[in-house]
């Protein structure tokens, strides 16, 4: 079986709240190699260019360009507010493994 890659390209994609995707079965970890790529996603809507996420971990948002997972749930801030303008549930909250100068991270920042 294969690595599965979950492209998003904006954070129309998966609104916070209701309109948030599930994504089920997501096989976390460097050697399994399932992907959430938000490279597309300009994380700070405030400066030129596309910016790329900080990870946060599970702390709360502080400004925009944040990404964090609590719960079983990956979100993200662009602008700035502190609310999330995307949201992605990953089904049973596995852990996650993100480091953006790695090649086995879980999310593409």
């Amino acid at each position: 079986m294969g690595a599965d890659i979950f492209k998003y390209k904006s954070v129309n994609d998966s609104p916070a709240g209701a309109g948030k995707d599930v994504i089920i079965g997501f096989q976390s970890g460097a050697d399994i190699g399932d992907k959430i790529d938000l490279t597309a996603i300009d994380a700070n809507v405030l400066l030129a260019g596309n910016q790329a996420f900080t990870y946060m971990g599970g702390a709360v948002f502080t400004s925009a360009g944040q990404l964090r997972y609590a719960d079983g749930i990956l979100s993200g801030s662009t602008d700035a507010d502190t609310a999330a303008e995307f949201q992605i549930s990953l089904l049973g909250g596995p852990a996650l493994f993100i480091n953006p100068t790695s090649a086995g991270t879980d999310i593409l920042l």
